[in-house]
């Protein structure tokens, strides 16, 4: 039923939307340290103003095929900095594939409804992004 409700009252989007949310984190990250932003499943180029708003860029993805399109996007074209790529998946795991220049891992599984902490390497990758800032 939820899902029905979803789709029975989403709206389309408007040229302001983007734009809009945009000015909201840039005036969020005036405020506070941390600032987290979900823009979908999708490379859109109308997501560009809120890339314009960020300073780095996180991808978690159970496709393959999908992370360099959001590297192009997002690093590229973005111009933020990558801070991890985290490959999910259905099965229980949490393996370092790679360190450096950014972290890379697989890990899951992270399911709908089911909590999962977040990786310790992963707080680890986020928390020295303050020790930079400082």
């Amino acid at each position: 039923q939820a899902e029905a409700m979803k789709v029975a009252n989403k709206g389309a989007l408007t040229a302001e939307f983007f734009p809009y949310h945009a000015q909201s984190i840039l005036e969020l990250r005036r405020h506070k340290s941390l600032v987290l932003v979900d823009i979908g499943g999708m490379v859109q180029p109308e997501k560009h103003p809120i890339l314009e708003a960020c300073s780095h860029y996180l991808i978690i993805s159970a496709k393959t095929e999908e992370i360099d399109k959001w590297h192009e996007f997002c690093r590229d074209r973005g111009n933020l900095s990558t801070v991890a790529v985290i490959h999910s998946s259905l099965e229980t795991c949490e393996e370092v594939n790679q360190s450096q220049p950014y972290l890379e891992m697989t890990c899951g599984a992270w399911l709908m409804g089911q909590p999962r902490a977040v990786p310790d390497e992963l707080l680890k990758r986020v928390r020295s992004l303050f020790l930079k800032r400082t």
